[in-house]
């Protein structure tokens, strides 16, 4: 079956953009040339986004050093 495709607006953007700015923070790296890609490969490998592999071994670092507690990651 034929997926359907998305016409993708600019008030589509917009509504995305605000639920973006409502529900997420922003966090950029500056990383050596390669890390990103092992570590994207590496998540790939977990079945998960680039995004929670990274939030999880920070989290996980930090509650091993006793100084936060576990939380559920939430599902990005």
């Amino acid at each position: 079956m034929a997926e359907r495709k998305r016409k993708i607006t600019p008030e589509y953007m917009q509504k995305v953009r605000e639920y973006n700015d409502k529900n997420y923070e922003k966090l950029t790296l500056m990383l050596s040339k390669g890390i990103k890609a092992e570590w994207k490969a590496e998540a790939k490998k977990r079945g998960m986004s680039l995004t929670r592999f990274v939030t999880e071994a920070v989290t996980q670092y930090i509650v091993s050093e006793g100084q936060m507690i576990p939380q559920e990651p939430d599902e990005n």
